[in-house]
């Protein structure tokens, strides 16, 4: 599938330094970038927590009462 996306010029100049040092192609140092990426999201289960509790501005502060109570 063919895509278009923008990169600041570090991120490009970056991408195309990595792609020079490996001998692929750019798209395949993004290619790359975007599996690494899915196999640490992969890896933090505790991340399907973030927002499960609803709290209100403090409460991390004060967070044994909001837990305890």
């Amino acid at each position: 599938m063919r895509k278009l996306y923008h990169l600041d010029r570090g991120d490009a100049r970056f991408v195309q330094e990595v792609a020079e040092s490996k001998g692929v192609s750019e798209s395949e140092v993004i290619r790359q970038a975007v599996r690494t990426l899915q196999e640490k999201e992969k890896e933090e289960p505790l991340r399907a927590l973030i927002g499960a509790v609803k709290t209100e501005p403090g409460d991390a502060v004060d967070h044994d009462r909001v837990i305890y109570e």
